[in-house]
């Protein structure tokens, strides 16, 4: 200062460091001090839990080693972690360490401590997509973020990686407003050498319905594994941008099938009717984005991103709106569409209520022929005690008593065992003794 002589700024050898827990110290006093602090993982210091998900769990933690701090994640386990839990986590970690970008969390190591898989990436303090939308932030930025987002999938398709689960809380914002990717637990390797029109992404292992519901594209709802390719992010990047221009989602049910139906069927309401200050540019990418069919998409997510940047630089899209023709072909297409979606439902449910109703009546019918069966088997019952009590009646006349006492205890065998033989007994005793049978047997 001029007037006293003092230093206004320390120099940075003397500037200190607020740790946790510790007093004001230089940055070497800090180091030493975070390499003691939290829970100790190998060469790693746990500080502090960041988020939870189904599958891991995510640390703020210290690297001992390379002084420097970082996420960690690892399994979540209740008890052992099987081995398709631990092959997909550490696919993440694989997928994600291949790719290098400004708007891609980077992952630093990979490894396993004392029985527990984990990997550490660069960690960056922020918000998620999904709450940061819920801010006062202009369109502008969010145009921005957006961008930021297909330039860093776009790089990812570009090394053989679809991320398959692009939503706003797999966005990160950081305090510089700079949007990152991150979780690609889902994401897949992909050839796309092999082609189908301009591209076709063709998976490496037989995949299911994946994804979070309100964000999948046509294709994954409808669990076209074969057709997930770079297509299928940028059908989830339209769902966030329409989510951003409306305050809504595109596509809504009240069941997951009516949600899956909605996105495969249904177009969505042009941006500008909700809200009528969405600019014709900007709901075009939105519409263009969100096609059905993934052929009629960009071509490329760096497509995408480059009209985006475009529209910020005040210059003209590539991209055109539908014209009334297409406009009209489309209107009867997913009128046909939603009546084979409604029959297909109908058909579900008819067969269903059919079903039933075979059901009970078949009941009903093996009902009536076991009562049947019972009246045959108790006429046959009937009939064979007479014929057996007849032979009886006729080996009595010729004295021969051996075989009526054997033709007797044929009786006995015709019926069946337990009470209905008791019964049958009585009857059949009954009957002999007023032939005058039974006395000649004894």
């Amino acid at each position: 200062c001029p007037e006293c002589s003092q230093r206004l700024v320390e120099p940075p050898s003397a500037r200190t460091i607020q740790a946790s827990g510790t007093r004001h110290m230089s940055p070497s006093q800090a180091s030493e001090a975070r390499d003691q602090m939290g829970e100790p993982f190998g060469r790693y210091r746990l500080l502090s839990k960041l988020g939870q998900g189904g599958m891991g769990i995510v640390w703020k933690a210290w690297d001992t080693q390379l002084k420097r701090v970082v996420a960690l994640k690892q399994i979540l386990v209740k008890g052992e972690a099987d081995q398709e839990q631990i092959e997909r986590f550490m696919r993440e970690a694989r997928l994600a360490a291949k790719l290098r970008h400004p708007h891609i969390i980077a992952v630093y190591d990979v490894g396993e401590h004392a029985g527990q898989h984990y990997f550490t990436s660069e960690y960056v303090a922020g918000q998620s997509l999904e709450e940061a939308m819920k801010g006062n932030v202009s369109l502008k930025q969010m145009l921005s973020w957006v961008k930021g987002v297909a330039e860093a999938l776009a790089y990812a398709h570009e090394q053989g990686v679809v991320h398959r689960d692009v939503k706003p809380a797999n966005v990160l914002i950081d305090g510089k407003l700079q949007p990152f990717v991150m979780d690609f637990g889902l994401a897949k390797e992909v050839d796309l050498t092999t082609k189908e029109g301009s591209r076709k992404a063709t998976l490496t292992a037989a995949g299911a319905v994946m994804g979070t519901p309100m964000y999948m594209s046509p294709e994954q709802a409808a669990g076209q594994t074969a057709r997930l390719g770079p297509a299928t992010d940028q059908f989830s990047l339209g769902v966030i941008l329409y989510q951003m221009l409306t305050k809504r989602l595109p596509f809504k049910g009240r069941s997951m099938g009516e949600l899956f139906i909605a996105i495969m069927y249904r177009d969505a309401i042009a941006p500008s009717k909700v809200n009528p200050k969405v600019h014709r540019d900007v709901e075009t990418i939105c519409m263009k984005a969100l096609e059905k069919d993934p052929k009629k998409r960009y071509a490329s997510m760096a497509e995408l991103a480059a009209d985006l940047g475009r529209y910020l630089d005040g210059e003209p899209i590539h991209a055109r709106p539908l014209g009334m023709a297409e406009r009209l072909r489309r209107g009867a297409r997913k009128r046909r569409g939603l009546v084979q979606a409604a029959c297909a439902l109908t058909l579900v449910g008819l067969i269903s209520v059919g079903y039933a109703k075979w059901q009970s009546a078949r009941a009903a019918v093996e009902v009536t022929e076991a009562k049947s069966q019972s009246e045959k088997d108790k006429s046959a019952y009937q009939d064979q005690i007479r014929m057996l009590a007849g032979n009886i009646d006729e080996l009595r006349k010729s004295r021969d008593f051996g075989k009526a006492r054997r033709a007797y205890e044929e009786i006995l065998k015709a019926s069946r065992t337990g009470a209905e033989r008791r019964d049958l007994e009585g009857k059949i005793e009954e009957a002999l003794r007023k032939m005058g049978v039974k006395t000649m047997l004894e």
